[in-house]
């Protein structure tokens, strides 16, 4: 009974453990003095205005006012055309999908691939660009195309280009498509796949993150408990050092799934609760609305 129910809210959640998996660093106030920092002590036009389409994105998820503010500035800068063609588009795209319409993000998205397909430069962003769009559409076209647009078009860019991070985040998502169906050893064998190429990076990063919560829900819905704990601990110690990190919600998702796979409501509930709260603090909906 635990199973069908758990695999009955993983198809319902789908789209929104997707968008809520949103790739962002983990230590996220050190980004974001970054970011700051880079636009108020730099001259150069097309730096700040890239920085400052970083900080549009990153806030797309929690505070839609601030993150189309600075996509305005952007868009209305003199010097926009500095940008290369297509980037834009992306972070259009980007900021319409977190705001729910998809119509709109889908045709800003179609135009992001068309202008970066040839541009070397910036594949990271076409990836990204490929990935969003499928995403969008999972409700109207399937679980298929997006297995086929990670298959065809996500993973070569990435393998072409050796994005370790962007490559493995692909298949931890493939992964997580497949579990999201039912297939949890195919599931399985791609977020390890995941891990293997993360072996490859010098340190860890938020897609370690994204592939240990993905692997505590597989396991949780196979289930698995014993394996779900070792990669819940995993996710834990990394997140410790960041207290105030917005990915905290989504551990306190996977920690009450482990909780209620060994049948401890208590604490599933308690875990619910601080997710909830943090969620509602953070203003992240997709998140609020798994937990």
């Amino acid at each position: 009974m635990y199973r069908s129910i758990s695999l009955l809210v993983s198809i319902l959640f789908f789209s929104q453990l997707l968008q809520a998996q949103q790739l962002i660093p983990l230590d996220e106030q050190a980004y974001l003095q970054h970011l700051n920092s880079t636009i108020e002590n730099t001259k150069n036009n097309t730096i700040v205005l890239s920085n400052k389409l970083l900080l549009s994105e990153y806030w797309a998820q929690s505070n839609s006012l601030k993150s189309k503010q600075i996509l305005d500035e952007v868009i209305s800068s003199s010097q926009k055309n500095s940008l290369s063609n297509g980037i834009i588009e992306y972070y259009k795209g980007f900021y319409n999908a977190h705001q729910g319409d998809k119509a709109q993000a889908k045709l800003y998205y179609e135009d992001a691939i068309k202008l970066l397909e040839n541009d070397i430069k910036n594949t990271d962003i076409l990836i990204k660009a490929w990935y969003n769009y499928a995403y969008i559409q999972v409700e109207d076209r399937g679980y298929d195309y997006m297995v086929k647009t990670l298959t065809e078009h996500c993973i070569p860019l990435s393998e072409k280009t050796n994005n370790v991070e962007l490559l493995a985040y692909s298949y931890t998502q493939l992964g997580l498509t497949f579990m999201s169906v039912g297939q949890f050893d195919k599931a399985e064998a791609y977020h390890k796949k995941a891990l293997e190429e993360l072996k490859k990076t010098e340190k860890l990063n938020s897609v370690h993150l994204i592939v240990y919560f993905n692997l505590v829900s597989n396991y949780c819905y196979k289930p698995d408990s014993k394996s779900a704990k070792i990669y819940l601990d995993k996710a834990k110690a990394l997140l410790n050092p960041f207290e105030k990190s917005q990915l905290y919600p989504n551990y306190y998702y996977q920690e009450a799934m482990y909780y209620t796979t060994i049948q401890d409501y208590t604490n599933a509930l308690a875990s619910l609760s601080k997710g909830v709260q943090l969620a509602k603090q953070g203003n992240q909906i997709k998140l609020l609305h798994l937990l």
